[in-house]
């Protein structure tokens, strides 16, 4: 059972996010696994969980995700108490929700439009050769019959195209969410595998100790039943399904194939297990503290697999102590190149972001920049102190400022669609190595201002019942209200401006009030200009992950400007120079 702590943070999530979205609850809760569980922002995570209203077809989540060429369909169950019973029925028509989306024209007809474009979309996702993945999320316990009932679909999937599988996630797994999630996660305390010790063998070297053995598939069977998503504790991903031509659907076919699935040792890199200690004897490793780091994909894949295939197959292990963090995070990196990490994660080692995170301390105003999840819960009592101003610690995550940064630089689409390629192609307009802290600070404290601007105005136009309004603030408004910002922002300071910012008036209270007058007169702007087009006929889903909309609306903001800027004294109360 969860602890009252967790409930009690999921129920407040969830209380969040249903007044501020103006959500079901159920929404609301799903909303927050796809924040916590699927590393989504709160943008995407809003897109994602729209559809949860009458006649959805039980799609309460529905998300493709490009990076990893997946789609994944959730519907969630919420019950404050953490007791909600799952039902396997309800599982079993979470995967008939697949039906519905392979007709978009049955959608329409049933007045469910928002459901017809979803399947447009899932149907050119499948095309390109995306995997699917199933998730039944609850609040509750454990339940075998659900649980079950998603080992039968993954076992008779196998081999299968497109490639789908299937996820039951109760509540005790919904800790582990939020616990990797606030990177407060323990590996699991001890287990014993045995192995042919003929087959095994240690190494030492300046990283510790390591064993190389061979593990049956029936010993890695049995440890995935016992300890399911837990085991991967310290893994950058969770299982990513098997779409066509990936390493998991090779996976998949190996297993899959009498003759080639005996050879499966020679054909998988195995796995690796990272722990704090292991003691070993002949046949037997015992582990402390330890977590599968890489090899999530092969050991979902062999555990989904009926016992014909399973004690036909071999893998190889490794078993790797090291006393060093450092070490441990490079195993972790180096040994994950074929489902990669987020780019974020990855240049969270750039030397460009170290100088940056050494300039975000040292500024005048000092700011704690997150390179890597888990540094706030590192803090110490002064160094909280150290980075607290106006009752609130100053933090700044990598991802986060990157999209600032990102739709200050007139990217917005890009922060908002593909947040990926600031870090790939766009690095180099987004973070080139000459960026001054300066700019960074500014479009930190332009990206703040604009979510409270956009916070405020969503309330505003609800309780007026602009429905239209509250529909385009919260498609990605943020964003792109920055993007607007900045081009306000060089009309009014010059087009040289950000190259004279001081370092002591980059972070100042000062310049924060006078951007939160920009990012009023920002948001209205923005909503008028598109209300202007999608006066046109224009779908706002289709038009916001458009790459050539933000310059339509950058016309209509300069003509905007252009009337406007004709007074001076409204300049001068509304728009102060920095």
């Amino acid at each position: 059972m969860a602890t009252n702590n967790l409930l009690k943070y999921i129920a407040e999530r969830v209380d969040h996010y249903r007044v501020f979205y103006q959500l079901k609850t159920g929404s609301s809760f799903m909303l927050w696994y796809a924040i916590e569980a699927l590393d989504l922002d709160q943008d995407q995570a809003y897109e994602a969980v729209v559809y949860d209203h009458g006649n959805d077809k039980s799609i309460d989540l529905f998300y493709i995700d490009d990076e990893y060429e997946r789609i994944v369909i959730g519907q969630g169950k919420y019950q404050k108490n953490g007791r909600y019973l799952a039902k396997s029925g309800e599982f079993l028509e979470l995967i008939h929700t697949t039906d519905w989306l392979n007709d978009p024209n049955a959608l329409e007809r049933d007045g469910r439009p928002d459901l017809a474009a979803a399947a447009r979309d899932y149907i050119d996702a499948i095309r390109r050769g995306f995997s699917v993945e199933y998730v039944y999320v609850y609040m509750g316990p454990y339940k075998k019959d659900v649980e079950d009932a998603a080992t039968l679909f993954n076992s008779s999937e196998v081999g299968n195209l497109p490639a789908k599988s299937a996820r039951v996630v109760d509540i005790s797994l919904l800790e582990h969410v939020h616990d990797e999630y606030i990177d407060k996660a323990t590996r699991i305390a001890s287990e014993n595998l045995v192995f042919n010790s003929a087959e095994a063998f240690e190494q030492t070297g300046s990283f510790g100790k390591a064993l190389v053995a061979s593990i049956s598939g029936s010993e890695l069977k049995r440890l995935y039943e016992t300890y399911g998503y837990a085991l991967f504790d310290r893994n950058v991903r969770l299982f990513l399904g098997a779409r066509k031509g990936s390493v998991n659907a090779g996976i998949r076919d190996t297993l899959n194939s009498t003759k080639d699935r005996k050879n499966f040792w020679a054909y998988n890199n195995g796995i690796t297990i990272i722990c704090d200690r292991y003691d070993y004897e002949e046949g037997r490793v015992s582990l402390h503290n330890f977590s599968i780091v890489n090899g999530c994909q092969t050991t979902v894949s062999v555990a989904s697999s009926s016992p014909s295939v399973v004690k036909d197959v071999s893998i190889l292990a490794r078993f790797i102590s090291s006393p060093q963090e450092a070490v441990v995070d490079s195993v972790i990196t180096y040994t994950n190149r074929q489902t990669p990490i987020q780019p974020w994660d990855i240049s969270s080692q750039d030397k460009n972001q170290k100088r940056l995170k050494k300039e975000f301390a040292e500024d005048p105003h000092p700011y704690l920049y997150i390179l890597r999840r888990g540094e706030q819960a590192q803090l110490g009592a002064e160094e909280k102190k150290r980075f607290t101003r106006h009752g609130k610690l100053q933090v700044v995550p990598l991802d986060l400022l990157a999209q600032y940064l990102g739709a200050f630089n007139g990217l917005p689409v890009v922060a908002y669609k593909d947040k990926s390629k600031l870090f790939s192609t766009q690095r180099d307009a987004v973070f080139p190595s000459d960026l001054r802290i300066e700019q960074a600070i500014l479009a930190w404290q332009a990206g703040e201002v604009a979510e409270a601007s956009v916070r405020e105005s969503i309330s505003q136009a609800a309780s007026r019942e602009d429905q239209e309004e509250v529909r385009i603030l919260r498609r990605g408004g943020k964003l792109f209200v920055v993007a607007t910002m900045a081009i306000i922002l060089r009309q009014r300071n010059g087009g040289i401006y950000l190259n004279k910012l001081k370092r002591d008036v980059a972070g100042s209270k000062a310049t924060r009030d006078r951007l939160g007058k920009y990012a009023s007169a920002s948001v209205v702007w923005y909503v008028q200009a598109m209300k202007d087009l999608l006066a046109t006929g224009a779908d706002l889903s289709q038009v916001v992950r458009s790459q050539d909309f933000f310059p339509r609306v950058r016309d209509r903001i300069l003509s905007m400007w252009k009337i406007q800027s004709m007074s001076e004294a409204w300049l001068k109360d509304a728009l102060p120079k920095l």
